[in-house]
């Protein structure tokens, strides 16, 4: 017999013997008083064995209910557990999956953004055998709070292997999840006093501009994180489908919204200000496309990359050029006009030069006054046909600017396989200037290597007083940016006339500064 069994019998005979001890006692006192006085004895002892086994069972009862509360609690704890990292408290690889593919879902069904960063710890092999595995958690945990401090209130933060991590933005789009992995890159590199700086490398996707499957999108950032991985590290890359392996499935996603901007001609050109540093005299102004809010792709960058994605880089271009001209009409025979093209489309058999000439000649705009800025990031596909059309379009006037030079590897390759009239310095190289002395001896570097081509110069991204001084100590003669004149409907200006021009130009009256709202945006990705 078990012995709960065993409990219940002795506590069944126990109770009858109780409940029977009376009425034995109550017919024996008539009796026979000794036989009394034994039986109540008896019962006596019985109720103390009664009393002591009811105390046994209700003290075994509540062992048994506490721990049955502590069996659950600590499978609770458990379950939670396997849900986060031990080291840095973030979610974990179990737990960044689960909520990924839940993310993804929502941010499709409700046609929102959603961005997702993946990143690897530069070099913690190193830190581990130089300094020890405690300064390799150091690091780990510096990058981990690093990003819950900077995280949005949505966004969620998770260690998902050794040294990599994952953040999931819901809301966010690729422009604004690239700021904020800048911060957090930032804020590593530059950590508070006491812990170890660090970088890392990592890569940005989103939906529902490139997918709409979670898998993909994974794939996507990891894509764009192995690049940076393999081209110098330390710095975060978005997804760029030229450079990066798109899956085919994704590119049905990204074409229909592409056309439907392209079919509803949803775009609108916007002129930004290229301005002489020496005289304040606006040279002229740089086209660029500003997609419709209301429509599929608001973002131009993201617009740029679902046509990278589905194949028509091409035709968006030629739409976005067609756009710029139209309202470039009133930008006058003394000023400049540049165009953002892909060496992309310039290296197709389908672009015909005769039509980018005839849009001119229809639009009244001399091919003397249009500079075409090249846009690669990347490898130039077919260098021979790319440099075959660059030379018959010169011949007929136009002139070719390397743009955004400073910003990787391949503005400097463009500079030395090809020819430019003129030269645009990076917004990155630009803004460090002011605080990094490697940037202004990069600065310095461009001038020089500029004016031995005898191309002009240009310095993007001037938006403070003080990235200008240090711009013009260069002798860098032309700048734009949002200090000298923000990307306006209107090409009116002739003078540029901020406040701060004051101290560092000439005053002219007559004119006003331009102002649009709303970040830089390129016709070219």
């Amino acid at each position: 017999m078990t012995k709960p069994r065993l409990v219940a019998a002795v506590a069944m005979v126990a109770l009858l013997m109780g409940v029977a001890a009376p009425a034995a006692v109550a017919q024996g006192a008539a009796e026979d008083s000794t036989f009394a006085t034994s039986l109540v004895a008896l019962a006596i002892a019985v109720m103390a064995v009664l009393a002591v086994l009811a105390g046994w069972l209700v003290t075994r009862f509540r062992k048994a209910a506490q721990a049955e509360s502590r069996l659950q609690f600590l499978y609770d704890e458990a379950r939670e557990d396997s849900f986060f990292d031990s080291l840095t408290g973030l979610g974990n690889h179990r737990s960044f999956q689960a909520q990924l593919a839940i993310q993804v879902e929502d941010a499709v069904r409700r046609g929102a953004p959603m961005a997702l960063a993946l990143v690897d710890v530069d070099d913690l092999g190193v830190t581990n055998d130089n300094a020890g595995q405690h300064a390799g958690d150091e690091v780990l945990v510096d990058v981990a709070e690093t990003m819950q401090q900077l995280a949005g209130p949505d966004d969620r933060a998770y260690r998902i292997g050794g040294d990599e991590f994952a953040m999931i933005m819901p809301g966010s789009d690729l422009d604004a999840a690239a700021e904020i992995m800048a911060r957090v890159l930032h804020f590593c590199r530059r950590p508070a006093s006491g812990t170890r700086p660090s970088t890392f490398s990592g890569g940005i996707s989103a939906v529902p501009y490139l997918t709409t499957s979670s898998e993909v999108l994974y794939r996507q950032a990891s894509a764009a994180r192995a690049w940076v991985k393999g081209h110098g590290r330390g710095s975060v890359e978005v997804f760029d489908p030229d450079r990066d392996r798109i899956p085919t499935h994704a590119q049905d996603v990204t074409r229909s919204a592409v056309q439907e901007v392209l079919a509803g001609r949803m775009l609108s050109p916007v002129y930004q200000p290229i301005v002489d540093l020496r005289s304040g005299r606006v040279l002229g102004f740089e086209g660029l496309i500003r997609p419709d809010p209301r429509g599929p792709l608001p973002n131009a960058g993201e617009l740029f990359a679902a046509a990278a994605a589905s194949g028509r880089t091409v035709e968006l271009d030629l739409a976005c050029v067609e756009i710029v001209l139209a309202g470039a009409r009133a930008i006058g025979p003394d000023r400049l006009l540049t165009l953002n093209l892909s060496p992309r489309t310039l290296e197709v058999k389908d672009f015909d030069a005769a039509w980018l000439l005839d849009g001119l000649m229809k639009n009244g705009i001399s091919p003397s006054r249009v500079i075409v800025e090249l846009t690669e990031r990347d490898a130039i596909g077919d260098l021979r046909r790319l440099r075959q059309t660059l030379t018959h379009l010169q011949g007929y006037g136009l002139r070719f600017a390397a743009d955004d030079v400073g910003a990787g590897n391949a503005g400097l390759r463009l500079l030395s396989q090809l020819r430019f009239d003129v030269v645009k310095i990076d917004l990155s190289l630009v803004q460090n200037g002011v605080r990094e002395p490697g940037s202004r001896a990069v600065l310095t570097s461009l001038r020089d290597l500029a004016a031995s081509q005898d191309s002009a110069i240009v310095a993007e991204g001037v938006e403070t007083a003080e990235q200008l001084q240090v711009i013009r100590e260069l002798q860098i003669g032309a700048g734009q940016g949002y200090l000298l004149g923000r990307p306006n409907p209107s090409v009116g200006a002739t003078f540029w006339t901020s406040g701060v021009s004051r101290k560092v130009l000439p005053r002219r009256s007559g004119c006003q500064p331009q102002h649009l709202s709303g970040p830089r945006s390129s016709a070219s990705p």
